[in-house]
C-alpha cells in the first residue's frame, strides 16, 4: 500500500518463487504480478508486462487471487514474433493493466477470470 503505480516486467521462465504471505510456491510471473499488487495503493495503477499464460491458465486460482483486490482495466495480447527482432525471442506476450480497488467489494466485472478454448483456424 505505498506506490500509486507498480510498472512490472519479470523475468519469463517456467520456474516458481516461495511467496512468503502465504507460503506457497508460484510461477515466477504469477509472483512478481501478485507482489506488484500488494505494493499498490488503493486506486493504483499496475502496467504489466507478462506471458499469455497468466489469463490462459486453466486453472482461476491466481486470477481469483488478483481480483480479490484488483480489477482488470484493460489487456493487449501481442504476437509471438513482436520481441523477436529486439530480444531474439519468440512468445506471445499480454500487456495487461490492472487498479487496486479503492476498497475490498469486487466490481462485477470478473469474465476475464474465467477461459475457454477459441478455435482461430475457423475464422
Amino acid at each position: 500500500n505505498t506506490y500509486d503505480v507498480v510498472i512490472g516486467n519479470p523475468p519469463y521462465g517456467n520456474f516458481t518463487v516461495n511467496d512468503p504471505i502465504d507460503n506457497q510456491n508460484k510461477l515466477v510471473h504469477d509472483y512478481f504480478l501478485l507482489d506488484s499488487i500488494r505494493l499498490l495503493k488503493p486506486g493504483g495503477i499496475l502496467p504489466f508486462v507478462t506471458s499469455a499464460g497468466t489469463l490462459d491458465k486453466r486453472g482461476e486460482k491466481i486470477r481469483r487471487q488478483i481480483y480479490a483486490s484488483s480489477d482488470l482495466v484493460s489487456a493487449f495480447r501481442l504476437p509471438s514474433s513482436g520481441f523477436e527482432k529486439e530480444a531474439d525471442t519468440s512468445v506471445v506476450t499480454d500487456l495487461l493493466f490492472f487498479r487496486k480497488r479503492l476498497d475490498i467489494v469486487a466490481s462485477p466485472a470478473d469474465a476475464w477470470l474465467k477461459t475457454s478454448a477459441v478455435d482461430c483456424e475457423s475464422k
